[in-house]
């Protein structure tokens, strides 16, 4: 994995992340591809005060936002964690074997980051007033173990959502026009952006 895009990719957007839940940060570019959208991140953050957290990622999602490839590096204290997926029509992959776990799963939810939130919103278009649930592959972190997790988005006004998880988790995501969060309930707020 390098910190570079593609050379056929048109930035659309960098984003960078503040996490007010604990000391950390997230560093997050939305690219174009010929064929695809891709995220490429590094998220930081420290646990508690003997407890560093680095993880680098990258999400491919198809045409219509179906996640395709996602690949985390995470680095905890002095153990390392990889982990490369694949994903075709709600089958999953990782090192060639399928992941009956996530079977049917369209979009990914990686633990540490809001960067994985726009993928659904971008993917289900709802008017406003419309929800939908989805279940997402849940990238858990930083042991990097794959559950499925049932979700549910409502859009409240096109500029902001009300997202809840079966994991009794809920929140308010506000976004702007790229469906990227601005503000992640009191977790995440976006402190710069290049675009």
């Amino acid at each position: 994995m390098t910190l570079l895009p593609p050379e056929n990719a048109q930035c659309l957007q960098i984003v960078l992340w503040r996490n007010l839940s604990v000391s950390g940060s997230d560093y997050c570019a939305l690219y174009r591809l010929p064929n695809s959208w891709l995220l490429k991140g590094t998220a930081l953050a420290a646990l508690n005060e003997n407890d560093p957290l680095l993880v680098h990622y990258e999400v491919e999602c198809d045409q219509n936002w179906h996640t395709s490839n996602v690949e985390v590096h995470c680095a905890h204290g002095t153990t390392h964690h990889h982990l490369e997926l694949q994903a075709h029509s709600g089958t999953w992959r990782r090192d060639g074997e399928p992941l009956s776990q996530v079977r049917g799963c369209l979009d990914v939810d990686i633990a540490i980051t809001p960067a994985t939130n726009p993928l659904p919103i971008r993917r289900l278009r709802l008017a406003p007033g419309a929800a939908q649930d989805v279940t997402a592959a849940w990238i858990k972190i930083p042991e990097l173990t794959i559950e499925p997790l049932p979700q549910r988005y409502t859009n409240i006004d096109n500029h902001r959502y009300h997202y809840q998880s079966a994991n009794n988790f809920s929140a308010d995501l506000e976004i702007d026009e790229q469906a990227m969060i601005v503000r992640y309930s009191d977790l995440w707020h976006r402190i710069a952006i290049y675009k």
